[in-house]
C-alpha cells in the first residue's frame, strides 16, 4: 500500500510574553550613607571605578577613597584620644580625679569629729579656771558644779549636733556618687548587650541574608545556564539531524546530482525543491555551529564564573563565624563584669572578682574593644562606598562590562546590556537570532514545496517523473517527511532559546544579584554592622570610664 503524506502545519511563531521590568530607586538607608559627609571630597563612585579600570584619573579616585576614609579616620582619632585620656585618668590618681582613676574611695570623717568634741571639752576647764580667777579677785563666790554643767553643756551637744548633720549630708552625696558610678556602668553593660544583638540580629544576619539571596541568584544562573547550554546542544543536534536526513535522501534516491533525471517539469520543481533546500539548510548549519556554539562556551564560561563566586561565598562564611564569636564572647564578658559589679557593691573581693578585674577588663575586654573599634571604622568605609555604588547600580555594573566586553566571544554581552537596562532596547544580538528565524522560515517553506509536490504523487508516478524504483521513491517520500520534522523540531529549539533569553529570565535574576541582594540588604546590612560596632564601642569606652564599679569601696583616713 502506498504511503500518503500528510499536510503539514506551517512553522510556530515566537510570540514574547510581556514583561515590565521593576524600577530601581535607592531605598532610604542608600541615600543616608551616600550623604554622609566627605569633607569635601567628591562622592563619584564612577572615579574609583575608573581608576580600578585604569582608565580614569587616578588623582580622583585617590580624592575618593580619602572622602570616604575620613569619617573613619575622625571616629580612629576619637577613640585613640579617649584611650589616652582613660590612661592620663589612671596615671593622675584617685585622689586628683576621684572615681574616673578607676578606684572609689571614702575619707573617714568621724574622728575629726570625735576630736572635734574633745577639744571643745577641754577648752571649758581653761575657760573655769579663767573665771575663777577673776571671781576671786573680785571677791565672789566659786562657781558650783551646777554652774559648770550649764554653761559647757549647750556648747558641746550645739557642736555635736552640727558635726553629725555634716557628716549625714556628706555620706548621703558619697552614696549617690557611688550609687550613679555603679548604675551608669551597669546601664553601659546593658546598652553593650543590646547592641550586640542587633550587631548580630541586624547587622551580620541581614548581610549573611544578602550573601544568601547572591547564592540564590547564582542557582537561578547556573539553571538557566545550563538549560541554555542543552537547549542550544539539542538545537545544533537537530540542525546534523536535519542535514543527516537531507544527504541520507539524497544518496538513497539516485547517486547523482539531481534526484529526478527527466524533462518532465514536475521533476524540474522536486530538483529546484530539493537544491534550494540543500544549500539552506547548509547555510542554516554553519549559521548555527558557528554563532550557538560560542554562545553555548559562554554559557559554560559564565557557569564557572558563578562557580568561584559561589566558592568564595562559602569562604566568607568563616567570617561571619568569627563576627558570631565575637558577638558572643563580648556578651560574656560584659555578663561577668555586670556580676562582678555585683559583688563589689556587696563588698564582695573573691577569685572571680578579681578575675574579672585583672584578666578579664584589661586585656581581653580591651582587646575585643580595639577589634569593635576597627570593624566599625571597617564597615563604615564599605557602606558609604556601597551606598555611592548604589545610587546608580545599572550604569556601574554596564561600564563594567563594557570595560571587559572583549571577554564574550557570542551575542551574550549585548544581552547582559538588555538585561541590565531594563530591557528597554533591543539587543543586538537580536537581528542576528531573527536573521536566522528567517532562515528556518526560509528551510521550512521549501520542505513544504517539496512535499506539497510529493503529496500529490503517488509512488508510480514518482518513479516515472524522476525515473526511479520503488525503494528510492519511498526514500524520497520518507526523506522529504524527516526533513520537514527536522525542521520544526530546528525552530521549536530556537523559540525556547529566544524564551529562555527573554527579559522575563534574565533580568529578575540580575535584580536579584545587584538590587535585592547588594543595594538593598547588602547596604543596609553594612550599616547596621557599623552602627551597632560604634555603639557596643562607645558604651564599652563608658564601662571602662566607670570601671570603679568592678572595686569594693576603699576606706582611707583623713590627715
Amino acid at each position: 500500500m502506498e504511503k500518503e503524506i500528510q499536510v503539514f502545519h506551517p512553522l510556530e511563531p515566537y510570540n514574547p510574553q510581556p514583561f515590565t521590568p521593576k524600577a530601581y530607586n535607592p531605598t532610604n538607608e542608600v541615600r543616608r550613607q551616600h550623604a554622609f559627609p566627605r569633607f569635601g571630597h567628591t562622592r563619584d563612585f564612577g572615579v574609583l571605578m575608573n581608576g580600578i579600570l585604569s582608565d580614569g584619573n587616578s588623582d580622583q579616585a585617590k580624592d575618593y577613597i580619602v572622602g570616604i576614609c575620613g569619617s573613619s579616620i575622625l571616629i580612629l582619632c576619637i577613640a585613640v584620644v579617649w584611650f589616652l585620656v582613660i590612661l592620663c585618668l589612671k596615671v593622675a590618681g584617685q585622689k586628683r580625679v576621684g572615681f574616673l582613676a578607676g578606684h572609689i574611695e571614702r575619707r573617714e570623717m568621724k574622728p575629726e569629729f570625735e576630736s572635734s568634741s574633745n577639744r571643745t571639752l577641754s577648752a571649758i576647764p581653761e575657760e573655769e579656771e579663767r573665771n575663777e580667777t577673776e571671781v576671786n579677785n573680785e571677791e565672789l563666790p566659786a562657781p558650783n558644779e551646777e554652774t559648770e554643767a550649764s554653761l559647757a553643756t549647750p556648747l558641746v551637744i550645739s557642736n555635736t549636733i552640727f558635726d553629725e548633720r555634716e557628716y549625714a549630708r556628706e555620706e548621703k552625696k558619697f552614696h549617690r556618687k557611688v550609687f550613679g558610678v555603679r548604675a551608669a556602668f551597669v546601664i553601659s553593660g546593658i546598652c553593650v548587650i543590646i547592641s550586640g544583638g542587633l550587631f548580630y540580629g541586624k547587622g551580620v544576619a541581614s548581610f549573611d541574608d544578602s550573601l544568601n539571596t547572591v547564592r540564590v541568584g547564582i542557582d537561578l544562573v547556573q539553571s538557566t545556564a545550563n538549560d541554555v547550554i542543552n537547549l542550544t546542544d539539542t538545537l545544533l543536534a537537530d540542525q546534523e539531524t536535519l542535514e543527516q536526513g537531507l544527504n541520507d535522501t539524497r544518496s538513497s534516491v539516485v547517486h547523482r546530482q539531481e534526484i529526478c533525471h527527466s524533462t518532465d517539469p514536475l521533476a524540474a520543481q522536486i530538483n529546484k525543491f530539493a537544491d534550494d533546500l540543500t544549500t539552506q539548510i547548509k547555510d542554516l548549519g554553519s549559521r548555527l555551529r558557528d554563532e550557538v556554539s560560542r554562545f553555548g562556551d559562554d554559557m559554560r564560561e559564565l557557569i564557572v564564573l558563578t562557580q568561584d563566586i559561589d566558592e568564595k561565598l562559602y569562604q566568607s562564611d568563616i567570617f561571619f563565624y568569627i563576627m558570631i564569636a565575637i558577638s558572643i564572647v563580648l556578651v560574656f564578658i560584659i555578663l561577668a563584669m555586670l556580676v562582678g559589679s555585683f559583688f563589689a557593691a556587696k563588698g564582695i573581693s573573691n577569685r572571680f572578682t578579681k578575675l574579672v578585674t585583672n584578666v578579664i577588663l584589661w586585656p581581653i575586654f580591651t582587646f575585643f574593644l580595639i577589634l569593635m573599634w576597627a570593624f566599625s571604622t571597617l564597615f563604615l568605609v564599605g557602606s558609604i562606598a556601597g551606598a555611592d555604588f548604589c545610587i546608580r547600580p545599572d550604569y556601574f555594573v554596564e561600564e563594567i562590562l563594557t570595560k571587559y566586553q572583549d571577554r564574550f566571544s557570542s551575542i551574550i554581552f549585548g544581552f547582559l546590556i538588555y538585561y541590565i537596562s531594563g530591557c528597554t532596547a533591543i539587543p543586538p544580538g537580536q537581528e542576528e537570532i531573527q536573521e536566522t528565524m528567517n532562515l528556518i522560515i526560509t528551510v521550512a517553506d521549501s520542505a513544504h514545496s517539496l512535499t506539497n509536490i510529493l503529496k500529490n504523487e503517488t509512488l508510480i508516478e514518482l518513479e516515472n517523473v524522476c525515473g526511479m524504483g520503488k525503494t528510492a521513491a519511498t526514500a524520497l517520500q520518507s526523506g522529504s517527511l524527516l526533513v520537514h520534522d527536522a525542521t520544526h523540531a530546528v525552530n521549536h529549539a530556537l523559540i525556547r532559546v529566544q524564551d529562555i533569553l527573554s527579559c522575563r529570565t534574565f533580568n529578575p535574576i540580575y535584580t536579584t544579584f545587584v538590587h535585592d541582594a547588594f543595594c538593598v540588604k547588602g547596604v543596609d546590612g553594612l550599616a547596621w554592622i557599623f552602627s551597632s560596632a560604634l555603639s557596643v564601642s562607645v558604651f564599652s569606652m563608658m564601662m571602662m570610664m566607670f570601671r570603679a564599679a568592678l572595686y569594693p569601696i576603699k576606706e582611707s583616713r583623713s590627715s
